[in-house]
C-alpha cells in the first residue's frame, strides 16, 4: 500500500510542479489526476499497489470533502454577491452532463461490444 500512496503523492507533486512552472489556472491535483489517467491508459490497467491503496482510501473519501466544505463558509460574502452566476453555472453544467453522459455511455458500450 505504501508504494501506491507514494505513486499518488508523486503524481500530485508533478501536477503542482507543472501548474507552477507554466502558471496554469488549473490546480496541481487535477493535473496529477490527468497524469494518473494517462498512465493507466498507457499501461492498460491498474497496478496492484495502486489498487490496494485506492481500495483503502475510497471509504475515507467523504473526510477529504470536509475541508472544501469548510472553505466555502469562509467565502459567504462572495457567495451572497455572486449567487446568481454560481447557480446558473451549476444548473447549466448539470443539464449538460445529463445530456452528454448517455451518448458517452452508449459509445462505450459499442466499443466494448466490438472488442468481443
Amino acid at each position: 500500500m505504501l508504494r501506491g500512496l507514494i505513486y499518488l503523492i508523486l503524481l500530485q507533486i508533478a501536477g503542482d510542479t507543472i501548474a507552477n512552472m507554466f502558471a496554469l489556472p488549473i490546480p496541481g491535483a487535477v493535473i496529477g489526476m490527468v497524469l494518473l489517467l494517462a498512465i493507466l491508459i498507457v499501461k492498460g490497467g491498474i497496478s496492484e499497489p495502486l489498487l490496494q491503496t485506492s481500495q483503502t482510501l475510497f471509504p475515507l473519501l467523504p473526510l477529504l470533502l470536509i475541508p472544501a466544505s469548510v472553505g466555502v463558509v469562509a467565502y459567504l460574502d462572495l457567495l451572497e454577491k455572486e449567487w446568481i452566476g454560481i447557480v446558473a453555472a451549476l444548473v447549466i453544467s448539470l443539464v449538460a452532463s445529463f445530456m452528454i453522459t448517455p451518448f458517452i455511455f452508449q459509445r462505450l458500450i459499442q466499443i466494448t461490444q466490438q472488442d468481443k
